[in-house]
C-alpha cells in the first residue's frame, strides 16, 4: 500500500473483465470487485477514451479520469517519404495480435486502392 505521502495513479486501458469473461467465464462484476481492490488508492484511475469512463464509473469508480492517447500534430508532422515505395494510401494495423483484436475483420474491409496484396506480420523483437 502506498505511503499517505505518496500520490498514485493507475490507467485502465482495456475492458479486462469483459476479456477474463469471454476466455474463462469468470463473471464480469468478480473480475469488476477486483479492479476495485487493484486501483483503490489511486487519486485517479486513468481511462483512455469517454466510453471506458463511462464503463468504470457504471461499475462505481468514482475518481476516472480521461487520459488522452495521441499524437501531438504541433510537434509530429507527416511528411512526404519515399521509404515506403508502394501505392498510397497505406493502410496499416499496429497492435497486439489477439482474438480480440479481430484483425481478420480488419484485413477483410474493402479499402480504397487495395491492389489485393499483403506484407506478412512480423513479429516485434520485445
Amino acid at each position: 500500500m502506498p505511503s499517505a505521502q505518496a500520490a498514485v495513479t493507475t490507467a485502465y486501458h482495456t475492458r479486462f473483465p469483459e476479456y477474463v469473461h469471454t476466455r474463462f467465464g469468470i463473471p464480469v462484476g468478480m473480475t469488476y470487485r477486483f479492479l476495485h481492490w487493484f486501483h483503490k488508492h489511486s487519486q485517479a484511475v486513468m481511462a483512455p477514451t469517454p466510453v471506458v469512463k463511462q464503463d468504470l464509473e457504471k461499475y462505481g469508480f468514482t475518481n476516472v479520469v480521461l487520459w488522452t492517447r495521441g499524437v501531438d500534430l504541433d510537434i509530429f508532422r507527416p511528411q512526404e517519404s519515399k521509404v515506403l515505395n508502394t501505392a498510397r494510401p497505406i493502410f496499416l494495423y499496429v497492435g497486439r495480435v489477439a482474438v480480440e483484436k479481430n484483425v481478420e475483420a480488419f484485413l477483410k474491409l474493402d479499402l480504397p486502392g487495395r491492389s489485393g496484396s499483403r506484407a506478412k506480420a512480423r513479429r516485434s523483437p520485445n
